[in-house]
């Protein structure tokens, strides 16, 4: 009774930290976009529906799924949100390449993987360099999917120190995978940023 009252103690404080962790990413990028949104109120002219029905979805879709596991091509259509709000706030064209093969967009990946990616790679990236794209890659092989995002290092990066986004990001996969789960960051010769992240697919 012992070991199974342990794996149920161990269990449980896996879940409230996962809780923890889910209940830090909502308000972070609640505050980030609708500062977003703010400076595009400044512009006269600006039509603030469309973008702000685009942070409705985003924020309705974060409160839904919570730590459930989502299919990749679902996860791709918040991204995909994301970017158009993001684009509204930069002046010059953003440079996004997004790789995918169609026969992964069914498999399932814990929700809000790929969004923290991506709001990291803007926040501390350049998008619009025209030289070096914001890269986000998923492939899969012997089982296991794999993502990478690059992105140009951006002038106001900070001190080079992994942000606080892809550490937490970090410790949700490790909690979902265990050991089998594989996180990366580091900064390229070449002025990138590379995150990556490997584990089991999920069907």
């Amino acid at each position: 009774w012992s070991e199974r009252g342990c794996d149920a103690k161990k269990a449980r404080e896996r879940l409230s930290e996962l809780d923890m962790l889910r209940a830090r990413v909502a308000p972070h990028f609640l505050y980030n976009t609708l500062n977003n949104l703010y400076a595009l109120s400044q512009r006269s002219g600006t039509d603030l529906g469309p973008p702000l029905m685009d942070l409705a979805d985003l924020m309705r879709y974060i409160a839904k799924h919570q730590n459930e596991f989502v299919a990749i091509g679902t996860e791709l259509e918040q991204v995909d949100r994301f970017i158009a709000l993001q684009a509204l706030r930069h002046q010059h064209p953003l440079n996004i390449r997004i790789e995918v093969d169609d026969d992964l967009r069914r498999l399932r990946v814990p929700s809000m993987v790929l969004l923290p990616l991506m709001e990291n790679a803007f926040k501390h990236g350049d998008p619009c360099d025209r030289t070096i794209p914001m890269d986000l890659r998923i492939s899969s092989a012997n089982g296991r999917i794999h993502i990478a995002c690059t992105n140009k290092i951006g002038a106001l990066a900070g001190d080079g120190s992994i942000p606080t986004g892809n550490h937490n990001l970090q410790r949700r996969v490790e909690l979902h995978f265990g050991d089998q789960a594989v996180v990366s960051f580091c900064n390229t010769k070449d002025h990138r940023f590379v995150a990556e992240l490997s584990f089991p697919a999920s069907t």
